[in-house]
């Protein structure tokens, strides 16, 4: 056992500092993204999981553009995929989990670099039942790929990473999307 002492002489809050740095300047995100003349909707892995999870619906039919970090593996490669995922934050850095879903990468493209920052764009596929695999992301301790249904790439272009894009913080049910 211990004790925490209190200086008697201290009488506001020890942890009300005020912030020294500002935040970062963050500009809006557009309502669509555009990539060879086609709109896409910008939405966030936990996002397009969500929608995945519900099954075919007509938002499988909707042109999404998803950002986030690339997983390959021999077995995702021999498939034509990759895992992309962003780390999902609740309460803390401890419980962040990995949110993402497979994406197929175009034929004409070769794949990204794993562990790439990137921007697929594309529309929701369901996976066929006996091609469902759960996927793990190797060093994170919690993962939630979306077993049944993938991202069909229409290109997937690398981007450099924003800090502050890496983690989500929300999520939501409806346009706009978080990103």
């Amino acid at each position: 056992g211990g004790f925490q002492a209190l200086s008697a002489n201290i009488d506001s809050d020890p942890f009300d500092v005020a912030a020294t740095l500002p935040a970062p300047e963050r500009a809006p995100t557009p309502a669509r993204l555009t990539q060879n003349g086609k709109d896409y909707i910008p939405i966030n892995t936990g996002e397009l999981h969500d929608i995945a999870a519900k099954g075919p619906s007509p938002s499988f039919d909707r042109p999404f553009a998803v950002r986030g970090f690339v997983h390959r593996s021999p077995e995702l490669d021999a498939a034509g995929q990759f895992v992309l995922y962003r780390l999902a934050v609740w309460c803390c850095f401890a419980d962040g989990t990995a949110v993402g879903l497979r994406v197929a990468f175009p034929p004409d493209q070769a794949p990204p670099d794993d562990k790439a920052w990137v921007t697929a764009y594309g529309t929701l596929r369901p996976i066929p039942e006996a091609a469902r695999k759960d996927v793990a992301i190797p060093g994170i301790s919690f993962s939630s790929v979306a077993p049944a249904a993938l991202l069909a790439a229409d290109t997937v272009e690398t981007k450099e990473l924003n800090p502050e894009e890496a983690y989500m913080f929300e999520w939501r049910q409806e346009e706009p999307y978080a990103f």
